[in-house]
């Protein structure tokens, strides 16, 4: 079966996303029967925003090692922190194990995090995208690891 161009299938039925004059995508209703989801302006927001393909994503200037090897000394946790295709890769020391990698979300200091997976490469958290948060709270993820993906807690 061909899928249409602008829709899902679903069997034989063709399934259209929700939309109204406020919401470009609804992706559900609150109890209350009120939607929620993208709206219009946040829609043609991310449109603008399209990332070029094939370019490496820049590094802002506060996304620096230092502050990232304190934060986790601060937790007892020793690392090194190598700077790497347009992001910062964590690793345990003595031995050099895999803990994060921190890349650039191009928008003020958030980061997508990443994680060292079972097919030995860096990976976005989650089957829905990547987990994108400002700097101070990607550490905090990762301290917190509760995903349970950074393989040890801290606490």
């Amino acid at each position: 079966m061909r899928r249409p161009r602008n829709g899902i299938t679903a069997g034989k039925q063709l399934v259209v996303p929700d939309s109204d004059e406020h919401f470009a995508y609804i992706a559900g209703y609150t109890e209350g029967g009120f939607p929620y989801g993208i709206t219009w302006e946040e829609m043609r927001t991310m449109a603008e925003e399209k990332p070029e393909i094939g370019k490496a994503p820049k590094e802002p200037s506060d996304l620096q090692p230092e502050p990232i090897v304190a934060f986790f000394a601060g937790f007892g946790l020793v690392v090194e922190v190598k700077r790497n295709r347009g992001g910062l890769s964590i690793f345990t020391l003595p031995d050099r194990t895999p803990l994060a990698r921190l890349m650039s979300a191009g928008k003020g200091d958030l980061v997508e995090v990443l994680w060292w997976s079972h097919r030995d490469r860096w990976e976005s958290i989650g089957d829905l995208g990547g987990v994108v948060m400002s700097l101070r709270k990607a550490l905090q993820y990762v301290v917190d690891d509760k995903p349970g993906c950074f393989g040890f807690r801290i606490f």
